[in-house]
């Protein structure tokens, strides 16, 4: 027999504390493993994003700052894990160590609930743009009309 599951409350906990951010981050902890071996890649980061603001995130190749993005958008591969801390958005919790931050295909009714509820949250709320030679923004082309296409892929909308 399935488990009922609640639509509203699915992805976790509504903390009031932080509904005054748009993203608060706060004691993210994640390592990653390889074979017998452990990689902490993220330790113990906290930060607040209100709306209308921003941040960059700087560091030296290999310090964690696209473990953090993939985490923060619950895109970390399977080998990664969540060892401490939640990232909330909107003052709820979308990342935290008993609900991880890996993206899989999912089987059961609750995980196909959460993933359909967390791609939502990605694609309207959490987005991540990539650095790299095949993954970047085509410096030859505008970013708006980069930018635009997706839109007009992903809401159906019509270009202007």
């Amino acid at each position: 027999m399935e488990e009922q599951v609640n639509d509203t409350q699915i992805l976790g906990e509504i903390n009031p504390n932080y509904k005054d951010y748009v993203l608060y981050v706060d004691d993210l902890s994640i390592e990653y493993t390889l074979g017998t071996t452990r990689i902490f890649a993220v330790n113990h980061v906290t930060f607040g994003i209100r709306k209308n603001e921003s941040i960059g995130i700087v560091g030296e190749s290999g310090c964690g700052k696209s473990t953090l993005a993939m985490a923060i958008a619950h895109i970390l591969p399977p080998n990664a894990r969540v060892t401490s801390g939640r990232v909330y958005f909107k003052g709820q919790v979308v990342v935290s160590p008993e609900m991880g931050a890996s993206y899989s295909i999912r089987y059961d009714r609750k995980e196909r609930k959460i993933e359909n509820q967390l791609s939502i949250v990605r694609w309207k709320g959490i987005s991540v743009i990539f650095q790299g030679a095949l993954d970047s923004l085509n410096p030859v082309h505008k970013v708006g009309t980069q930018l635009s296409d997706i839109f007009i892929y992903r809401e159906s909308m019509k270009p202007e």
